[in-house]
């Protein structure tokens, strides 16, 4: 894999440092071809201290070689460069740029132009664990009475649009290796959730898709039932394997209903 110098989280007044390879376990190169396999380094999230965190955890799981301990979550000013927009605008949705234009992508970005825009969370902290919560929208959260152990962590993270985040590749889908692959990406839920992954250091996931996914409503917020559909954009059942695997890895809390967490 090939790094991009100067991606390292840094003041916008600052010179941009080299790219260091991290310490451990050099991610492994699986994408298909087309899609790329270069990206830049961030360690904010590298130094956690919490004895129970995800990345003290995911060297003994199947994730070992996928996890990317320095991989960016966020764009921010440092990354208004139109050497970091060109190597993005191949790529749609969430992945990248080529919808928009480079003007507003540097208008944007330039505005987050403090360190605190570089990272997902306060600096003030209680204990030294972050733990979070993403909230998608299925219609398991429908009565279940979860308000409240949503409310218990110190950070949420609810599937509504989100400043610019870079998801993690974990989500290989089939579609990706045809002439459609341009229609696939992850879930708005789904990009928040490993974006959660990899900045946080305890995840819980709430309202998102189970294997007895259909004795729920599609959405929780359905007025009458509404069966769950699936379209070609994105490969929810996928999404759901990757859920069951990462909790059976003991790096995600996943709400499961009444009998599950």
């Amino acid at each position: 894999l090939r790094r991009i110098p100067g991606s390292a989280r840094a003041p916008a007044t600052a010179a941009a440092e080299p790219a260091t390879r991290p310490p451990s376990r050099a991610p492994v190169a699986t994408l298909w071809p087309s899609l790329g396999d270069t990206y830049g380094q961030d360690r904010t999230y590298c130094s956690s201290k919490c004895p129970s965190g995800i990345r003290r955890k995911v060297a003994a799981t199947e994730f070992r070689d996928i996890f990317l301990e320095s991989i960016p979550v966020l764009q921010w000013a440092q990354h208004a460069r139109e050497d970091e927009y060109r190597r993005l605008r191949r790529y749609t949705g969430a992945h990248g740029w080529k919808e928009v234009a480079w003007d507003v992508v540097r208008a944007s970005l330039s505005l987050l132009n403090t360190s605190a825009n570089g990272a997902m969370f306060e600096s003030r902290r209680r204990g030294p664990c972050v733990r979070c919560a993403a909230v998608g929208n299925g219609g398991i959260l429908n009565g279940s009475g979860m308000g409240r152990a949503i409310d218990a962590h110190d950070y949420q993270r609810r599937e509504h649009p989100q400043p610019p985040a870079r998801p993690p590749r974990f989500l290989w889908a089939d579609i990706l290796a045809t002439p459609q692959q341009a229609l696939y990406r992850p879930s708005t839920g789904a990009v928040m959730l490993l974006a959660a992954l990899h900045t946080c250091d305890e995840v819980s996931a709430f309202g998102f898709l189970t294997p007895d996914y259909q004795a729920y409503s599609d959405h929780y917020f359905d007025r009458t039932r509404k069966r769950v559909q699936f379209f070609a954009n994105h490969d929810l059942r996928k999404e759901m394997q990757l859920w069951q695997r990462l909790q059976r890895s003991g790096l995600l809390h996943l709400y499961t209903g009444r009998t599950g967490m």
